[in-house]
C-alpha cells in the first residue's frame, strides 16, 4: 500500500470539544485544539496508520497500544490533555496530531525537567500547510510553562532541525551478540552456579532505582525515575498488551533469590533481533558471574518470541541496545565485537544561557578535576547570532551570561548555535567539531583549554520510558 489518503478511509471521527480546549482556528475548518477521553479512540486509530513504515506501510499496532497507554489515564506524567490534535470539523477526522510526555532528567546528576514530543503524524491531504509547525510552538510553549528546560525528539532524519532542533544524543546504538555466541556457553556447559533471570515484581521497583542510578553515574544526560515510577514500568507490561515501548523486566538473581542486576528487553524480534534495553548488576557484583545466565535468557526468550512470530521469523540473536559504551562490552568482548552504529535523538535547549547556568556545578566540578582547576579569567563563546561570556575566579563562575559578538568583539570562540549542542551533551569532542564544521572556530588558548575542560566527549544513554 501506498502513503496515501486511501489508508486513513473509515478511521474514527474525533469527539466533542468545548472553548476549552480550543487553541487557534486555522481557516477552512480546522481547529487546533488539546484531545480530550473523547479523542482517545480516534487518536490510537489515526496513529496505527499514521505510523506505518514503508514499504508496505503495514499498520503500527505498538504505536496504537502505546497512544492509549499515554491518552488513559494510567500514565503517571500523562493523560489525553497533553496530546495536540488539528480536527477538521467540517470533513470530521483527524488532520494531525502530536503529544508532549513530560520527563525527569539528570546533567552529571543535576536534575532538570524536559520534554519528549513524540507520535508527531500527518494525514496527506493536509501536508505541507504548517499543521506540525502550529503544533510545535503551542507544545514548546507547553514545555516552557512546566519550567523544562529541553525538549527531545526521536524523528526521522532533517525533518525536526527546522523546529531549532539539533541530533545531539546517540540512541539506538550497541552491540550485536549473534545466536550462535548466545547458544555457545549454554551448549559447552558455562556454569551459571545457580544464577537465574526471573520475571521482576512491583515490588522490584527499589532494584530499578538503582540500575537507573548506575547508568547515570557513566552518563552526560540520563533520565532520573523515581520507585513510583519504576513500579509503574515493571507493572504495565504484565497485562499483556503487547506495546513495543513496553521493556519486560526480568531480575537476575542467585539460588538464594538474593538479587544480582536487572535485565529489560522489548517484546519481539525485530528483523531477527531481540532488543535489549538495559543491563545493570548490583553494586559488588561480577559480570562473569552473571552473564552465562543473562546469554541463556536472552537465547531462550528470543527463540520462543521467533517461534511464536510470523512464518519467516528467524531468530539472528540479541542486540544490546546498550549505547556505544557500556561494561558488559568489557566484560565479554570476544561475544560482543559486532558493532551496530547509532543513531541520534534531536535535542532543542531554547534558553542556552539559563541552561548553563543551571548546569553550572557540574561544570566547575570538570574544571576542578582539570589541570586547569582554580583558574581565574574571561572568555566569551560566540554562537554567531548570540553568545554567552564566562567570567572565573578560582575556578568558579562570577558571571555567566548571554553575551551578543560583533564585528569588532568575534568571540575567543566561535561555534554555530546548534552545533554547539554537540559539544554541550558530550555528542561530540570539540576537536570533531572543528573537523566537520570549518566555522567552529577557536583561536584562543584560555577559551579552547575551558571548552575542552567543561564539555569532554562522554556517552548519554537517555532510556525513555513512555
Amino acid at each position: 500500500m501506498s502513503d496515501g489518503p486511501e489508508r486513513y478511509q473509515n478511521l474514527p471521527a474525533p469527539g466533542p470539544f468545548s472553548d476549552d480546549e480550543r487553541v487557534r482556528d486555522l481557516g477552512d475548518g480546522l481547529v487546533l485544539r488539546r484531545a480530550t477521553e473523547a479523542d482517545v479512540d480516534a487518536l490510537v486509530e489515526f496513529n496505527r496508520v499514521a505510523q506505518a513504515d514503508p514499504p508496505d506501510f503495514r499498520p503500527d499496532n505498538h504505536i496504537a497500544v502505546w497512544t492509549r497507554e499515554l491518552m488513559d489515564g494510567s500514565h503517571p506524567t500523562m493523560c489525553a490533555r497533553d496530546f495536540l490534535l488539528v480536527d477538521d470539523t467540517a470533513r470530521k477526522r483527524v488532520a494531525s496530531t502530536l503529544c508532549l510526555v513530560s520527563h525527569q532528567f539528570r546533567y552529571d546528576g543535576i536534575p532538570l525537567s524536559a520534554g519528549q514530543v513524540e507520535i508527531v503524524g500527518t494525514h496527506p491531504d493536509y501536508r505541507r500547510r504548517g499543521l506540525v509547525r502550529a503544533q510545535m510552538e503551542v507544545v514548546h510553549g507547553w514545555s516552557a510553562g512546566r519550567g523544562q528546560r529541553m525538549q527531545v525528539i526521536d524523528g526521522i532524519p532533517w525533518y525536526y532541525r527546522q523546529f531549532g532542533y539539533e541530533m545531539a544524543l546517540e540512541v539506538h546504538g550497541g552491540r550485536l551478540v549473534h545466536r550462535a555466541r548466545l547458544a555457545a556457553g549454554v551448549e559447552t556447559g558455562d556454569p551459571t552456579d545457580g544464577v537465574r533471570v526471573r520475571d521482576a515484581r512491583e515490588d522490584d521497583a527499589g532494584l530499578l532505582v538503582r540500575a537507573y542510578a548506575k547508568l547515570r553515574a557513566r552518563s552526560r544526560l540520563s533520565c532520573d525515575h523515581d520507585e513510583a515510577f519504576c513500579a509503574y514500568e515493571i507493572a504495565r507490561w504484565t497485562d499483556g498488551a503487547g506495546s513495543l515501548r513496553e521493556r519486560r523486566f526480568g531480575v537476575i538473581e542467585d539460588e538464594r533469590g538474593t538479587p544480582l542486576g536487572i535485565l529489560s528487553r522489548y517484546p519481539i524480534v525485530l528483523q531477527g533481533w531481540l532488543l535489549v534495553a538495559m543491563l545493570e548488576i548490583e553494586e559488588g557484583v561480577a559480570w562473569p558471574r552473571v552473564l552465562p545466565a543473562v546469554w541463556a535468557e536472552l537465547d531462550r526468550v528470543g527463540r520462543s518470541l521467533a517461534a511464536d512470530g510470523p512464518d519467516d521469523s528467524e531468530f539472528a540473536g540479541a542486540f544490546l541496545r546498550l549505547g556505544s559504551d557500556h561494561p558488559v562490552y568489557a566484560a565479554a568482548p570476544d561475544r560482543v565485537r559486532d558493532v551496530r552504529e547509532p543513531y541520534a535523538y534531536y535535542v532543542r535547549v531554547p534558553d542556552l544561557p539559563g541552561f548553563l547556568q543551571h548546569v553550572a556545578p557540574a561544570l566547575e566540578q570538570r574544571l576542578a578535576a582539570s589541570p586547569l582547576s582554580g583558574t581565574s579569567g574571561m572568555v566569551t563563546l560566540s554562537l554567531y547570532r548570540s553568545g554567552v561570556r564566562f567570567v572565573l575566579e578560582a575556578g568558579r563562575f562570577a558571571v555567566l551570561e548571554s553575551w551578543q559578538p560583533s564585528t569588532a568583539e568575534p568571540g575567543h570562540a566561535r561555534i554555530p548555535d546548534l552545533v554547539f549542542l554537540q559539544l554541550l551533551l558530550g555528542f561530540r569532542s570539540l576537536e570533531e567539531l572543528e573537523a566537520a564544521f570549518p566555522d567552529c572556530v577557536v583561536q584562543h588558548d584560555l577559551a579552547r583549554s575551558l571548552l575542552q575542560a567543561w564539555f569532554p566527549k562522554q556517552v548519554s544513554q537517555l532510556v525513555l520510558t513512555d
